[in-house]
């Protein structure tokens, strides 16, 4: 198995398997499908939506092909998964590209050239290395988790090991029983990414209060996030308040970090990550918003993230203050 990922969010795996039993390629295909709705139906247990289309009349290699084509939404972000697989010599060969919706299109062009352009190598062999004309992909420094619902079959029953690394779900490895846990913040992608193609705009309101009941304030926060390349968004944030008006632009990735290194908390999209500003937050859903939380003698901070992935609001108590101690930010417009 080869693992190529492109700065913007897409991922690109080349596999090569044995087959438990002999089969033809239908027979794979076949097999492919079942296994698939097994797992969609725990995927959608969880409240992630999953579409499944399957593909046929394709080549790969020069070979017969067939394929699937998924589109899943979890957490928010649109997903799309392209498998394209073929069969010889009592192994499986497959391409299959994963990305963002917005970003799927860019790159699939490029996935296409390469079913035409690579070799199989025969029985006990893999795919060829991936020809030249792919800019901007590279191999992961650790490699890619293992993420649920690979387009693709794993080994057989009677094969040990676990399933091979796929795109199917970003950050969501395959438990040995074939159930899916939750998102580990820290693995692999962020939860959800900013649009590459379009500028996007935040408004927030300010309020006060005691952190139960709070009251509109002069001031807000306003955010344009526009595309950058290679994977990162211009950030600008403007602050205002009775005090004036203030504003700084960051270069940030999927994480909300800018050369590894927090500057903006928290990150007005939702990275995923649990460790914010130092401090480790516990998570948790409640209704359609994923919360983060943390609080010690001196603070209290929530921090919430709508369905959609942005920032719905930004909460910050500070206890010793015994008149309004709570500062929240809520969106209000999103354009």
């Amino acid at each position: 198995m080869a693992a190529f990922l492109h700065p913007m969010g897409a991922e690109l795996y080349a596999t090569s398997l044995a087959l438990a039993q002999p089969m033809d390629l239908q027979g794979f295909h076949q097999a492919n499908l079942q296994r698939l709705a097994q797992q969609d139906q725990a995927l959608r247990q969880q409240g992630i939506q999953v579409q499944r289309q399957p593909l046929s009349g394709l080549t790969l290699g020069g070979r017969p092909a067939l394929g699937v084509v998924s589109q899943i939404v979890f957490q928010g972000q649109n997903y799309v998964d392209l498998a394209v697989y073929t069969v010889e010599g009592g192994r499986a060969y497959g391409l299959q590209l994963t990305a963002p919706a917005q970003v799927f299109s860019q790159v699939q062009p490029l996935f296409q050239q390469l079913l035409a352009q690579v070799q199989l190598m025969g029985v006990g062999g893999g795919l060829s290395p991936m020809p030249p004309g792919m800019p901007g992909y590279s191999p992961p420094p650790f490699g890619p988790g293992l993420p649920t619902a690979p387009a693709y079959p794993g080994p057989g029953p009677s094969q040990p090991g676990a399933l091979p690394p796929g795109p199917g779900l970003p950050s969501q490895p395959t438990l040995p029983g074939g159930a899916a846990q939750a998102p580990s913040p820290t693995q692999g992608r962020p939860a959800f990414t900013p649009p590459a193609n379009r500028v996007v705009e935040l408004r927030y309101s300010k309020e006060v209060g005691d952190g139960k009941q709070f009251a509109l304030v002069q001031g807000g926060l306003y955010y344009r996030i526009e595309p950058a390349g290679a994977g990162r968004w211009q950030v600008t944030e403007v602050v205002e308040d009775a005090e004036g008006r203030s504003e700084d632009t960051y270069l940030l990735d999927g994480f909300g970090l800018q050369d590894g290194e927090e500057v903006l908390l928290p990150p007005v999209w939702h990275t995923g990550r649990t460790e914010i500003g130092g401090e480790r937050f516990a998570r948790s859903q409640q209704g359609g918003l994923v919360l983060y939380r943390f609080q010690d003698d001196q603070t209290w901070v929530e921090v919430a993230y709508r369905g959609d992935g942005w920032l719905a609001y930004f909460v910050y108590c500070d206890l010793s203050k015994q008149r309004n101690p709570c500062t929240r930010y809520a969106l209000k417009e999103v354009r």
